[in-house]
């Protein structure tokens, strides 16, 4: 007899294990709260050029672009340039913010991302952190195709203890 009750009990933890979660509920069991909860397809707002984006741990803006000329052996490929986007960056609680350019990419409509290039509009963006009332201001530079437009540059630091936080901007020029 109680071998077939342990039998019924494994079998019944087994199909409770195998069914959907509750709508509202996450896998583990726990209900999620309405912040948590991700929209399918839901992309996050593209903001524009000095509109200031919040995050939990920081807010962002870009206050202007520009292209970069650059002398050899720095100078574009053919059929680019170098294009500086000023970004402001501030802590807006006691967690540190990683500031870095290699955090921000740049995508085109078509979903090619371009890196930042080392060399390319002064000042450039320090590497540092900031924290609540801090604020780091300076151009990250991406080599693009000269007839790319409707850019994006998105930011994304990989805050330690955090969830992802990115902000994404429309570049004009």
């Amino acid at each position: 007899m109680f071998r077939r009750g342990l039998l019924l009990l494994t079998a019944g933890v087994l199909a409770g294990a195998c069914r959907e979660p509750a709508e509202g509920a996450h896998p583990g069991g726990s209900a999620s709260s309405a912040t948590e909860a991700p929209v399918l397809g839901a992309e996050p707002r593209v903001l524009g050029m000095g509109e200031l984006g919040r995050t939990p741990h920081f807010s962002a803006s870009v206050d202007s672009v520009r292209e970069c000329p650059m002398d050899p052996p720095f100078s574009p490929k053919r059929g680019f340039l170098k294009l500086g986007v000023e970004l402001t960056l501030t802590g807006t609680t006691a967690t540190e913010v990683p500031t870095n350019p290699f955090y921000a990419t740049v995508v085109d409509p078509s979903g090619t991302t371009y890196a930042p290039t080392l060399a390319g509009c002064e000042p450039g963006l320090f590497a540092g952190r900031v924290a609540e009332g801090k604020s780091q201001t300076g151009y990250v530079t991406f080599e693009v195709p000269k007839a790319a437009t409707r850019l994006e540059l998105r930011y994304r630091p990989a805050i330690i203890g955090a969830k992802d936080e990115e902000l994404r901007f429309s570049i004009r020029r």
